[in-house]
């Protein structure tokens, strides 16, 4: 009977000079497989501190880590030892516009002299920006969010990598299968999760709410006001937060906004106001409509504070972003986006109206749960 071979034996075995292909096959032996291969690694940031990323101008800086790449040349164990500056593309998107940028690492291997660098994606600027995909072979991690103002604070949209037969460490959006029924990953927040072959199975709920930093936007002139998009400013002190527990792909939230020590010096720009889901997360496909409330403050010389508790708010299909609707008025219960202003710094239209001034958020709260992908 004839015998058959479809590869070498490992060539420290035979007594064999070992190649570079030949290493990286051998040690891509050591991490997790990737969905539906037996052969190929699972690309990812190795387990540890970082990184991190901070915006310095119009870059953004990343700090020293350790990252596995499957490329097309095999498995590669990539260091950054110090802090690498990442340009973001210019020109800026204009006043009501912005894009998201996705920030990745990437082997460049020429002659078996490989190098690992970071690199950009370069989304599409709009008022309502898609998110791009980083290319295949590399490891994403970070997005951005790039407005006329420059970059804002990037996102951790990592995966990350891990030894062979462990639980697989994700983060909150994580869309991957995976590789066999049976295999696990875990969140930051304590839930677990097990692949049945079809669909992630949550075997171990969260032991409490994960509790990040949140911030309000308004659109400028793409939503109805008539400056730039931007950040908005509830002052010094302010409290801005979300808290949030994810089962299986139903997320429970509740966003907490308030102006800090008073109203002088906050900056609601012009045109709608909205948030952002939590930890990078998109909505499942199709429109999905929660509660909202807000407390309105009065500025000084207009008495103008009161309370409106029947706000709604819709995050649309595939998207990442929180849309308010309150009623324009009292005597008016047409529902409309929430406009601080239509113009900076121009009173009376706002929605909720105040009359003579501004519908500034003495507080503002979001809550409910949606589906996500």
């Amino acid at each position: 009977m004839g015998a058959s071979s479809a590869s070498t034996t490992d060539p420290w075995i035979s007594n064999q000079k070992v190649v570079s292909a030949e290493a990286r096959l051998a040690l891509g032996a050591t991490w997790g497989k990737a969905p539906g291969s037996s052969v190929l690694a699972d690309s990812g940031v190795v387990e540890g501190a970082g990184p991190s990323a901070s915006v310095s101008g119009n870059n953004i800086l990343v700090t020293a880590h350790q990252a596995i790449v499957e490329a097309a040349l095999g498995t590669y164990v990539c260091t950054s030892t110090a802090t690498m500056t990442v340009p973001i593309d210019t020109p800026l998107p204009t006043s009501g516009q912005s894009r998201y940028d996705i920030i990745y690492g990437e082997v460049v291997d020429s002659s078996d002299s490989a190098t690992y660098r970071l690199n950009t994606v370069k989304g599409t600027a709009s008022a309502s920006p898609s998110i791009p995909s980083a290319p295949a072979n590399t490891v994403p991690l970070f997005r951005v969010q790039v407005t006329n103002a420059g970059p804002q604070t990037p996102v951790a949209i990592m995966a990350w990598a891990r030894a062979a037969g462990a639980a697989r460490l994700v983060e909150t959006g994580d869309t991957r299968i995976g590789g066999y029924v049976g295999e696990r990953r875990k969140f930051r927040n304590g839930r677990e999760d097990v692949w049945t072959g079809s669909v992630w199975l949550t075997v171990t709920a969260p032991t409490s709410w994960t509790q990040d930093p949140a911030d309000l936007y308004f659109r400028g002139t793409g939503g109805g006001g008539s400056g730039p998009a931007g950040t908005a400013d509830l002052g010094p002190g302010a409290t801005k937060f979300v808290k949030w527990k994810l089962t299986g792909k139903d997320l429970e939230f509740k966003y907490i906004f308030k102006v800090g020590s008073g109203v002088a010096g906050i900056g609601m720009g012009s045109g709608e106001i909205y948030t952002t889901l939590p930890g990078g997360m998109t909505s499942a496909a199709y429109a999905q409509w929660f509660e909202a409330t807000l407390w309105v403050i009065g500025r000084a010389g207009v008495n103008n504070a009161f309370y409106w508790p029947g706000g709604r708010a819709v995050v649309p299909a595939n998207s990442n972003q929180i849309s308010l609707y309150f009623p324009r008025a009292n005597n008016d219960m047409q529902m409309l986006p929430y406009l601080v202003a239509a113009a900076p710094g121009v009173p009376n239209q706002s929605v909720p109206y105040v009359a003579g001034g501004f519908s500034d958020p003495g507080e503002v709260t979001i809550y409910g749960k949606i589906e996500v992908q």
